[in-house]
């Protein structure tokens, strides 16, 4: 799991669809500008995911310029920063069975009207019910926390003699 997941909540994301244009090209500053290819996986306000073959795969902390579509929009570029790599060998419907690299970006001194694009572009098409992360957090912690206190009551009274037992029944049939 990456670190900044772990301290700052994510941002609703959009997953492009199989018919939708979803082409990012990017060059690394450390490739001499040498342009790649990938398909987008998906797209918030803060950044975006996409997949590539693992030997093309830049590296955590780079710096990349970007151009990408934005949905129902036309195509910006920006410099985002690689803020996870994600190795997979399972099965992808892109790359089937073969090994394949999963990379976060964060937008880099995004532009004011890029950001508006973006948040035009994804207005209507994220809800936040669906993935509203810190709400997800807090329901797993309840549902910890409610399995947590039926353990403790169950040793408990597994824990009690039978004369306690009795003693419990004969109250409440009282």
């Amino acid at each position: 799991m990456s670190t900044a997941r772990t301290y700052f909540s994510r941002s609703p994301r959009y997953v492009f669809g199989t018919e939708e244009e979803s082409a990012l090209r990017f060059a690394g500053m450390n490739t001499r500008g040498v342009i790649q290819r990938a398909a987008i996986r998906d797209l918030s306000e803060s950044g975006l995911a996409f997949a590539i073959g693992e030997t093309e795969s830049p590296e955590e902390g780079e710096l990349l310029k970007i151009e990408f579509p934005i949905p129902g929009r036309k195509t910006i570029a920006c410099f985002a920063t690689v803020v996870r790599v994600e190795r997979r060998s399972d099965w992808d419907p892109e790359w089937g069975d073969r090994g394949h690299t999963l990379i976060g970006l964060q937008f880099r001194n995004l532009p004011s009207l890029h950001f508006r694009a973006i948040q035009r572009g994804l207005e209507g098409r994220v809800t936040n019910e669906n993935f509203d992360f810190q709400r997800t957090r807090r329901t797993h912690a309840l549902a910890f926390t409610g399995l947590s206190i039926a353990l403790a009551l169950g040793a408990w009274a597994m824990a009690q003699s039978p004369q306690a037992w009795l003693g419990l029944v004969r109250g409440l049939l009282a």
